[in-house]
């Protein structure tokens, strides 16, 4: 499910909360605060263990498992830890089918052994949106995440399925 938005002036942080759920760090809504990558929620990955946060799963699946220093780190710290390792050993391809299942593998472990978030993900109905952005008083630049479009259909897949599990109308 993608989401469409009428016109590029919807996509604004005014509207975060009223017309979507920013994914992100600076989201508005304690829902998309807590769906960032950045966010600390400790899950217990099948594969690959402990992580302190998907950031850090994300920088250690992207420079090929070899640095476990990622697992404990979370926020800013863990993409900026990441960044920095990925630049000593730099990575030429993009993710591969497995390492993004991965991922997608972290998101539900995240949700699954958090059920305070995966509660309020249940019983949210706003569509889902990762965009960062910069300024103040209505006048935003906006960076609209599109490549990962892919994480956030299966927030929302995740949030249907335990919908219709959970009988919510």
């Amino acid at each position: 499910m993608t989401l469409t938005i009428l016109n590029e002036e919807d996509i604004s942080p005014d509207n975060d909360g009223i017309l979507f759920i920013n994914a992100a760090s600076k989201g508005k809504t304690k829902l998309g605060k807590a769906l960032s990558n950045f966010a600390h929620y400790p899950f217990e990955h099948p594969k690959h263990g402990h992580f302190e946060s998907l950031e850090g799963y994300w920088a250690y699946i992207f420079t090929g498992q070899k640095y476990d220093e990622l697992r404990t780190l979370y926020g800013y710290e863990a993409k900026t830890r990441g960044d920095e390792l990925d630049k000593i050993n730099p990575r030429t391809t993009g993710l591969t089918a497995e390492e993004v299942e991965d991922i997608l593998e972290g998101l539900r472990c995240k949700l699954r052994q958090n059920k305070d978030l995966l509660n309020l993900l249940v019983h949210s109905t706003l569509p889902f949106i990762h965009f960062n952005w910069y300024g103040k008083n209505g006048k935003y630049k906006i960076y609209l995440a599109t490549e990962y479009q892919w994480f956030l259909d299966e927030i929302e897949r995740i949030r249907h399925v335990c919908r219709e599990k959970w009988n919510i109308k």
